[in-house]
């Protein structure tokens, strides 16, 4: 059910949906269960009643507004995974790689002289030495400093295919798991 319905973004999000399904089916199945035997005289296949009063439609009712909260609540985590792209990045000697990335809002790096937008990956994902660099500033809360960039013939991101970007290298992981690299903010406009 949890791959029919969410798909299968990473092992982190699918495992945490099937938690979710089986702790709520169990808890919600348990407490009614608890309710029935405490609070019911009749016993009308599965539904029980007291006194023509259905606990179940009464225990739905009042914690059906609950759930829902509960359900909205989690879908701004779910929107949280509509940032995941595949990257396919097309070098200069014709070699190309698809990585998993990320749509970082905060990425707003621009080489200040060719004007291209910079999107950062690991630099362990890159399958052969790079021999040509450029520097550029960036300014983050804790550093500032030069970032390792290289010049690539083109990237796709959802279908299109766009040459404005350098590719700047990061020594760090990044925090999100799965996460190759990080899109530019202006990557956003080639998504729509």
């Amino acid at each position: 059910m949890c791959l029919t319905t969410f798909g299968l973004k990473d092992k982190k999000y699918f495992i945490q949906n099937l938690s979710y399904l089986y702790m709520t089916s169990t808890v919600l199945g348990g407490f009614l269960y608890f309710l029935n035997l405490t609070f019911s005289e009749n016993n009308y296949c599965l539904v029980f009643t007291y006194d023509t009063l259905s606990i179940n439609y009464l225990f739905l009712v009042i914690f059906s507004p609950i759930m829902l909260y509960i359900y909205v609540k989690q879908r701004k985590e779910v929107r949280h995974y509509e940032n995941y792209h595949a990257l396919t990045i097309h070098f200069l000697n014709g070699q190309n790689i698809t990585l998993n990335s990320f749509l970082d809002t905060g990425n707003t790096l621009v080489d200040p002289l060719t004007k291209k937008k910079i999107i950062i990956i690991k630099a362990a994902c890159i399958p052969f030495p790079i021999k040509q660099f450029l520097y550029v500033p960036y300014n983050t809360v804790k550093e500032h400093g030069l970032m390792k960039c290289f010049k690539i013939k083109t990237v796709e991101i959802a279908g299109k295919i766009s040459a404005n970007y350098l590719i700047g290298l990061s020594e760090k992981d990044f925090l999100e798991d799965g996460i190759d690299c990080l899109l530019n903010s202006y990557c956003e406009e080639d998504l729509l």
